[in-house]
């Protein structure tokens, strides 16, 4: 793997990281001077997400197109124009785009459904209404990142997609519930983007590791606000349960490299170590010790990350 240059380090920093992180921070620090209520700092904290995310890949777009913000495209007819009616000459479809296209589009289709789930059924205890609103939100993800062009194995590679992104919500959701604070749930899922970000880093591909550091800076400056105000959030992982699979969906079909399909699946399905410790009826010792639950929580994206630098190096 060569050497990466020092422009292309500083302009990642001055193009992605400040304008990402710097937005996040921001509009969360704001809504956490202005909003008393903390179920709705919890979900203006989602607001500072998708305002984030939406800097960074806005002056990344200024650059050369990363990825598109409404994952849409304008279909031309295919037939010459002399040879159709005046009526529908120059007539013209919209057509959404599935798989990495959509990795912008769909994660923030995931979290505003996730405010409206949190400020509706869950403020009113209606747990059942929400775990089928959460299914469904998780199937519209699941079909949005995954491609058209797999034919035949698209309806398993996409029910499967559905049961990670729900599986990844719900966990971190109930990581959110317990009472670590703020810093746990937010460090989890800022190293779970990191480690994401080495393994799409080492499959050589510029524009997915882009959208790695894209999520995990917003991530952070959400974070960091958040532990210094010492805000507890429950609304802000519904992104990163779709973006972080479907990144490593996109990664895996659409470069070449020698990783190992493990590492992508153990990126995937990161928050599984800490949901199996919660079955095993092992939560009150951890919610006493929540560091080691936080490193339970990263053993899966370590090993992911080790798989991947063993196989490039």
């Amino acid at each position: 793997m060569p050497p990466l240059e020092w422009s292309i380090v500083q302009s990642t920093l001055l193009s992605l990281v400040v304008p990402t992180f710097g937005v996040a921070a921001f509009v969360m620090a704001l809504a956490c001077w202005l909003i008393r209520s903390e179920r709705y700092r919890s979900a203006a904290a989602s607001i500072a997400l998708i305002a984030g995310l939406s800097a960074g890949l806005g002056m990344q777009n200024m650059k050369g197109e990363l990825i598109p913000f409404l994952a849409v495209q304008r279909v031309n007819p295919t037939i010459d124009q002399e040879e159709i009616p005046v009526a529908t000459k120059s007539s013209s479809s919209w057509e959404f785009e599935t798989g990495w296209r959509s990795l912008f589009a769909v994660p923030v289709a995931a979290v505003l459904a996730e405010i409206a789930i949190e400020l509706t059924l869950l403020q009113h205890s209606r747990f059942r209404s929400a775990a089928i609103a959460s299914g469904l939100m998780a199937m519209i993800c699941a079909i949005g990142l995954t491609p058209w062009d797999l034919s035949s194995s698209r309806p398993f590679v996409c029910g499967l997609m559905a049961m990670v992104i729900l599986f990844n919500w719900t966990t971190l959701r109930l990581v959110g519930q317990m009472h670590f604070g703020p810093c746990i749930p937010l460090i989890m899922a800022i190293v779970w983007g990191g480690c994401a970000t080495v393994v799409v880093v080492l499959s050589h591909s510029a524009r997915f590791a882009d959208l790695g550091i894209l999520i995990s800076c917003a991530l952070s400056g959400v974070g960091l606000v958040a532990i210094i105000k010492w805000q507890r959030l429950k609304t802000v992982f519904a992104g990163p349960a779709a973006f972080i699979p479907g990144l490593m969906l996109a990664d895996r079909l659409n470069t070449y490299s020698e990783i190992p399909v493990a590492s992508f699946v153990l990126v995937a399905l990161a928050p599984g170590l800490f949901f199996g410790l919660h079955l095993a009826k092992v939560r009150t010792w951890f919610e006493a010790r929540p560091i080691v639950l936080a490193i339970a929580f990263l053993i899966p994206c370590v090993v992911a990350a080790g798989l991947a630098i063993r196989a490039e190096f």
